[in-house]
């Protein structure tokens, strides 16, 4: 009987694979109806402006195509373009691109392909011609890539405390670059080189101020102010044993900085296991846990001298901290003390103070987990408006005006009317698959279970189930955080980090040829036949 109904449902399954079989396709599976999707939200909710993550604002043309001008070309002088899944991601990159003497001032993207083209600055909204498929974008304000003043601000090899960040001074090197390759920090999307840098500063003294905020500990800093390489002119270095030469021509003027002393913490624990914020009573109670780690949530993170200013911190906060990270070197970074409202699993750590308060109601990574699972995409909203929060007032508020006008971001949204007419024709396998679900439910569900301990009172679940963990991917999170599952992608790339794929020939193609081959249904026979995967 069951030979029959597995034979009867193969038959069913044929059947309905012979209606489904859609004509051959250029597309790998599943691509097809994600670039769909993305050529229709482009052409439909492009319109606007849109300012990328580093403050570089653009003003967006739907269904128009810009030719020529290309900013990325071979090494034959002949543009090139390189995928991106969105075009934001595209705007993105040219936000962080150095060319050949300057950055980018527009873009081309094409959904079909995810062709991403950038412009140099002859790009003018004169060229744009109709393209269904296509999304332009240039510069809203050309200004935004005229550059500073050029002088060296200080004297050259002068000693200067760095003013809003206590305990630091630095060095100025006028007319000169580190010679460093460009590094990547845990607060920025890492990509790859000539996308690399990301801030944009009006003055090396800004640039400093955010080298000081990054993780690992930065050290010195590049800085070229009339932006010949691009709106990303501020370039954070590790500075271990700076070399500083003279710029090449492309760079124009660089001047270059070199921390020389930072305020240094104290490596003492305090002797007493508890502590009460502002050194009183009625301050919030906190329990230390001297040379343990606990890599929490971070809500953020600054610099302080010892522990007890940064429980303080804690307890100043109005972002519901409940417990602080304090390391007694800097390595990680110069902003040692880290905010959380997580716990985790705690180890040992040497240069490590945990502390949290007494009593609090803490939730842990775990619980994080359930409750963004819960909560859905207002969960990852809540993330990613974080990832900017290390970086300038300008990178912050930039960051907000992306997500309001990304356009083709949401291409997944179960509103798109694109998704009826996709899914229609592969009806007839879906139930042929939940039949053959049901089926072999129904057939573990006869068989014996003579290899079961009687005694047992766990399901295979409950017994097999490993305990539920996330990677997370804070650009908040130091050396000491969870820092797992990154990606990413930012992205690109998964939690935050995107994945940069090589240019290539303005001729080649990225689609993959897509299979038409059908389930291969054969006569009937004494046995049931296993449908080819």
């Amino acid at each position: 009987m069951l030979a029959l109904a597995r034979h009867s449902l193969l038959a069913l399954a044929c059947a309905s694979a012979v209606i489904a079989i859609p004509a051959p396709s250029t597309y790998p599976d599943g691509a097809l109806t994600r670039d769909l999707a993305i050529r229709q939200d482009a052409v439909e909710n492009c319109d606007g402006n849109y300012t990328s993550k580093n403050g570089l604002a653009f003003t967006i043309y739907c269904g128009q195509n810009n030719p020529q001008n290309d900013a990325v070309r071979n090494d034959k002088g002949v543009g090139i373009w390189f995928y991106t899944g969105t075009y934001t991601e595209c705007l993105e990159h040219c936000s962080r691109f150095w060319g050949d003497g300057e950055g980018c001032f527009g873009i081309t993207w094409t959904g079909g392909g995810g062709h991403c083209w950038l412009r140099t600055s002859n790009v003018t909204t004169a060229t744009l011609e109709p393209q269904a498929d296509a999304v332009s974008a240039v510069l809203t304000d050309k200004s935004q890539m005229k550059g500073f003043d050029k002088e060296c601000p200080n004297a050259d090899l002068s000693d200067k405390a760095l003013p809003g960040v206590e305990g630091i001074s630095y060095t100025t090197h006028c007319g000169k670059v580190i010679a460093e390759p460009p590094h990547c920090f845990n607060e920025f999307d890492c990509l790859e080189v000539p996308y690399r840098a990301f801030y944009h500063t009006w003055s090396l003294e800004e640039c400093l101020k955010v080298c000081a905020g990054l993780h690992p500990l930065c050290r010195a800093v590049s800085w070229n102010p009339g932006l010949e390489v691009g709106f990303a002119n501020c370039w954070p270095k590790y500075g271990l044993q700076p070399s500083f030469v003279n710029p090449i021509a492309k760079q124009g003027i660089m001047h270059a900085a070199q921390m020389i002393a930072f305020d240094t913490p104290d490596t003492k624990c305090p002797t007493d296991s508890v502590y009460h914020a502002g050194g009183t009573k009625a301050g919030p109670r906190f329990d230390i846990h001297c040379g343990k780690l606990n890599p929490g949530r971070n809500i953020t993170n600054l610099h302080t001298q010892n522990v007890t200013a940064c429980m303080d911190a804690c307890a100043a906060s109005t972002q519901g901290c409940k417990a602080i990270l304090f390391s007694s070197v800097l390595d990680a970074g110069y902003n040692n003390c880290y905010l959380q409202n997580t716990t985790s699993i705690i180890t040992d750590q040497p240069t490590a103070t945990y502390a949290v308060i007494a009593d609090a109601a803490i939730p842990s990574s775990s619980t994080d987990l359930e409750n963004a699972t819960a909560s859905g995409s207002s969960a990852s909203s809540s993330s990613s408006s974080s990832s900017s929060s290390s970086s300038s007032s300008s990178s912050s508020s930039s960051s907000s005006s992306s997500n309001n006008n990304n356009g083709n971001s949401d291409s997944s949204s179960s509103s798109s009317p694109s998704k009826a007419w996709i899914a229609g024709p592969a009806i007839g396998g879906v139930i042929a698959l939940a039949a053959l679900a049901a089926l072999l439910l129904w057939y573990r569900r006869r068989k014996p279970h003579s290899h079961s301990s009687p005694s047992s009172s766990s399901s295979p679940l409950e017994k097999d189930a490993a305990t539920a963990t996330a990677a997370y991917n804070d650009p908040e999170t130091p050396f000491y955080g969870n820092t797992g599952g990154g990606g990413g992608g930012s992205g690109g790339g998964g939690g935050g980090q995107q994945h940069y794929t090589a240019e290539m020939q303005a001729t080649s193609r990225n689609e993959l040829q897509g299979s038409s081959k059908a389930p291969v249904c054969f006569g009937p026979r004494g046995e049931a036949q296993e449908m080819p995967g």
